[in-house]
């Protein structure tokens, strides 16, 4: 794999993993600019690590381009990206067009009104398989956690096992949100929110389960 990479000029490109069940890890900012051409010459790959790359707002697009080729990608790592809600529903958009289940987007600039568009564009697709996000340390207040609450709860086949809200900006409005829809929830099995309003922790019916 190693002499295939440097062939394709992709030498900053890291791949783990047995020949069926690769991981695409990039470190270099500029390495985004590749991802169709690594994705078109290693179709096992399963996982893509875009972490601390620079992405920004201004190059989701065109990753989730490149994404759209790959039907067998299933976890996408975009934390530490400079991302905000722009690029957040822009990657909602295009869930339906990939088999994606995953996706990290710790330590990014995702806030409320990138929540609201990204639960509108895959609450009601029955095409979307996404079970685990991991969206701690973001902006995202009450209004965001109450629409993370619908696919909780809605009758979609988005069914939720792993929610990561930690480090948020809700308080005692989003915890009671969020309460009720775990009540209601038959797929959650994992949901941390840790640095919520301890006061009102009590509320859920289970917590603190952290995202792996």
């Amino acid at each position: 794999m190693e002499a295939k990479l440097k062939e394709l000029g992709l030498a900053s490109f890291t791949l783990v993993g047995a020949p069926d069940t690769l991981t695409l890890s990039i470190r270099d900012s500029d390495a985004k600019k590749s991802v169709q051409v690594i994705l078109a010459n290693f179709p096992a790959v399963v996982a893509v690590d875009l972490s601390f790359t620079n992405i920004g707002d201004a190059h989701i697009t065109e990753l989730v381009e490149a994404l759209k080729t790959n039907p067998f990608i299933k976890e996408l790592d975009l934390s530490m990206n400079r991302l905000s809600g722009f690029g957040f529903a822009t990657l909602g958009s295009a869930l339906p067009a990939t088999h994606i289940h995953t996706l990290i987007l710790r330590n990014n600039h995702i806030d409320n009104d990138g929540v609201r568009r990204f639960v509108s564009f895959i609450a009601d697709q029955p095409d979307v398989l996404l079970k685990r996000i991991d969206l701690s340390s973001n902006h995202i207040g009450d209004e965001g956690v109450a629409e993370l609450s619908k696919l909780l709860t809605e009758p979609t086949k988005t069914s939720l096992t792993h929610l990561d809200i930690s480090f948020n900006r809700f308080g005692v409005i989003g915890i009671t949100s969020l309460a009720s829809a775990v009540r209601h929830s038959t797929s959650l099995h994992h949901l941390s929110v840790r640095a919520a309003p301890l006061a009102q922790l009590s509320v859920l019916p289970f917590f603190a389960t952290p995202f792996s």
